[in-house]
């Protein structure tokens, strides 16, 4: 797997990426140790700073998914 370097979007599309989404379910995804794509449902996205782009997101303790997300450098919301 290659890691991509992006430049960071503006705060400007961060604001409207983030206004398009009031409420609903996302799939949040990462990549674990191994290589392994892992993935869960959310419904608890919120955004809560355009600087810096910040996220927030719940996560049972209890979750099969939860040492894949916390090892993970990044994570994507589709």
């Amino acid at each position: 797997m290659v890691d991509a370097v992006l430049d960071p979007p503006s705060a400007t599309l961060l604001r409207c990426a983030f206004g398009r989404f009031p409420t609903g379910v996302t799939i949040i995804t990462c990549v674990d140790a191994q290589g392994q794509r892992v993935g869960l449902t959310a419904n608890s996205l919120v955004s809560l700073s355009l600087e810096p782009a910040l996220l927030g997101w719940s996560l049972r303790l209890q979750s099969p998914s939860m040492a894949a997300f916390l090892q993970a450098k990044h994570f994507a919301v589709n």
